[in-house]
This record gives structure tokens, sequence and C-alpha cells, in this order.
């Protein structure tokens, strides 16, 4: 199989950490076409439980596109929705609340195999959008997107992750609702959680023709359709903290807080405390945390490289392409090779 060249395709660095990986076929394939980054994985890789491989994720994966003519969106507090409605107000909101540039199916193309999903119901539409402060895309439209990549992508695995919900009462009309449309969409890819679950490797869920992991939170009330994971099998704890070497301490002690099997999540997120905005309420999340932060980031997952810690599953930022954070966790997966 040639290698197919990406947009995406890894910038150098200038103090090159990964250059051996780039002797490696199998590595150089899955980083210059990050499309298919899963499918060019090296045949021992892909026989390991999926929870032990690196995964790069988005956080709030819909906050790419935040739409200020609508109204605040469900997830703020009340008194940010009764202060957010002019139009200054709102642009403020959107301004600290995007956290992605790249679209779902540009993210998808990138590499990304985790999506945070935030759905929410807009009453005077009618209908589910992703929300971050805002309402982002329709969810429907994000579900299109998602199944037209996973058709033109076999092999590609992607794990679709409703942690939070907001719904107007009563929840079950809307619950079973929103469980329809992601039937409709998904399917015939949804991976039961039955069996081997999360010690499932890819070469086990592409024998079963499948692609989706959907994990629901049931803080909506709970979800019948059986091909739907609840969240024991998932361990993602946040660090709430807009400090960089707070982060990267915290990121070093999950080597320690691993909870077994499990997906176990490496949040590298800067989250802007209520005085980070106030203070510097004229710049943004990406300005202000994201574009320093991703830096030192950066910097963590080459140490964790060259230090050969194996245990970095899925590991999610903000603005996921910059300073190749989104790479750099594809890369590690050269170390499971031996």
């Amino acid at each position: 199989m040639g290698a197919k060249c990406s947009r995406y395709e890894r910038q150098p660095m200038a103090d090159d950490f990964y250059a051996d990986i780039y002797d490696d076929e199998e590595m150089r394939r899955c980083v210059s076409d990050t499309s298919s980054w899963m499918t060019n994985l090296p045949e021992n890789v892909t026989l390991l439980p999926i929870r032990t491989i690196a995964i790069p994720g988005s956080h709030d994966t819909g906050a790419y596109m935040l739409d200020v003519e609508k109204p605040v969106a469900p997830d703020e507090s009340n008194i940010i929705q009764f202060f957010g409605k002019s139009l200054f107000a709102k642009r403020l909101i959107r301004r600290w609340s995007l956290t992605q540039s790249m679209t779902l199916k540009e993210q998808l193309e990138a590499g990304v195999r985790y999506l945070d999903m935030r759905p929410g119901y807009c009453q005077e539409d009618d209908d589910f959008y992703f929300v971050h402060g805002l309402y982002g895309p329709r969810i429907a439209d994000m579900l299109i997107d998602l199944a037209q990549f996973l058709d033109e992508h076999p092999k590609e695995v992607v794990i679709l992750d409703f942690n939070h919900f907001y719904l107007t009462k009563p929840y079950k009309p809307l619950t079973k609702r929103f469980e329809g449309l992601i039937v409709e969409h998904l399917s015939d890819k949804l991976l039961s959680p039955e069996g081997a679950g999360c010690n499932s490797s890819l070469t086990d869920i592409w024998k079963q023709g499948k692609q989706v992991i959907t994990f629901f939170s049931d803080d909506a009330g709970p979800f019948e359709n059986p091909l739907f994971w609840d969240h024991t099998q998932y361990y993602s704890p946040w660090f709430n903290t807009s400090s960089s070497s707070v982060l990267v301490n915290e990121l070093e002690n999950r080597f320690n807080d691993l909870k077994e099997n499990s997906f176990n999540v490496f949040q590298a997120i800067l989250s802007p405390q209520t005085s980070t905005i106030v203070l510097h309420w004229a710049s943004s999340l990406r300005k202000y945390l994201v574009s320093p932060g991703s830096r030192v980031i950066a910097a963590w997952l080459r140490k964790v490289y060259t230090e050969k810690k194996k245990h970095v599953n899925i590991c999610i930022c903000d603005f996921i392409q910059e300073d190749n954070c989104l790479t750099s966790i594809i890369q590690l997966n050269s170390l499971l090779k031996s």
C-alpha cells in the first residue's frame, strides 16, 4: 500500500524527537495519511486492546462554529443566559467558547478519533445542536459527516462520547428521539459493549464490520439501546486549571491513576477561570490559553515519547492541530511495536 499525502501532513519540528519513526514505513504511513492512520497501524498494534492505543481526541468537538444569532445555549447558567442576550455579550461568550478551528470532517481527516459531544435541544427550532456557551452545528449534520467519513474509511474506528445532555423537560420523549437520530445515521456501524468491550482490538472490531463506540451519559435519563455504552468503561478526570505547569503535573500523575479495563482519557486542556475571562475579556481562549499552552503540551508529549511511556490512551486537546499535538499523539503508537 502506498502512502497517500494529506493536507494535514505533520510539519517538521526544529527539535525533532521523532526522527526514527521516519525509518519505520508503517508508522510513516500513519502520520503521512492521517485520514487512515488506524488502517495503517502495524499489525501487532491492531491486535492490542483499543484501550491501550494512543488516540487523538478533540475537546468540545463541535465548538468550531458558534452562532451569535441564536440565544445563549442551555449549558450556561441562568445568570449568563439572562445577561447574555446582547450581541456584544454573545460575541464575548463565543471568543471564550470556541475550542476548535477545523470542521468535523477536517478533524476526522486530520486523525481525530475521539469526539467530545455536548448535545442540546433548541426549542425554537425543535432540533438538536452541539452546544458550548452558544449553539453550534446541528447534531444531525455532524452525524451525516461522520457516517460519510466512515463509509470512505471502513477500517477507521471512532469513539463518540455524548457526555452531557442539555434537554428540556420532560426528558424521555427527547431522549428517545435522540436515540433514534443516532440509530438512523450509524446503526450498522455501532459496536456493542457486550463481549470484550474496551478490551476489543481493532482487529476484533474490523472482523465485526463495526466502526463506532458510542458512550452516553445518563444525565438525561437512561438510554435503552443495547448498542450504547455507559461510562463504567471510561475514566476521564478533568483538572480544571488555567496553569500550564499544573496541567503537566496532573497529566504526569495520570500514569499513576489509570483505571483498569477502561478507556483512560488524558485531558490536555487548559480551562479558563471566571477571573481569567474578567481580566482578559478582550482576548480569547485560543489566544490567551491554548496557543501558549499547546507548546507546553507538545513538549510533554515529546517527553512521554522519549521516556517510552506506553499508557497514553485517549488524549484530548483544544485546537488539536496546533504545535503538532495531534500527530504527536498518533506517533506514540510506535512505542507499542516493541
